[in-house]
């Protein structure tokens, strides 16, 4: 669906996959994540999985995620890190990467890093 090499688990229960090879997945924790959104600053596209309530991750352009070391996140990067994709359990998407106004549905382009924290805290 949104052209990811996805991995299925081995079961009903399992999770669904995908490697970290055509973005980075950055880890964060809730607060400093619903700062990055920036829903108050206007429709920026800022796609991201609420894990819980807990951590949001978000999903930018392979390469600018490593941003995050500056306010407390973890980056996934690669085909050695997977990221759990909803409906793994306590998984769900705060901001999904495509266009729920099209049909397909279709992706939308994947923020650069350094955009997607602009508005981040400095420090962790």
């Amino acid at each position: 669906m949104l052209g990811w090499p996805l991995t299925p688990g081995a079961g009903p229960d399992e999770p669904t996959s995908v490697r970290c090879t055509l973005f980075d997945a950055v880890v964060l924790p809730h607060a400093v994540g619903v700062l990055c959104l920036g829903e108050d600053r206007g429709p920026a596209v800022r796609p991201a999985i609420d894990i819980g309530g807990e951590r949001l991750v978000f999903l930018t352009l392979p390469g600018t995620g490593h941003l995050a070391v500056r306010c407390g996140g973890l980056v996934l990067s690669g085909p050695g890190d997977v990221l759990r994709l909803p409906p793994t359990p306590g998984h769900s998407w705060r901001t999904p990467p495509w266009d729920p106004l099209r049909p397909g549905p279709l992706p939308l382009p994947l923020p650069h890093g350094a955009e997607l924290f602009r508005h981040a805290p400095q420090d962790p």
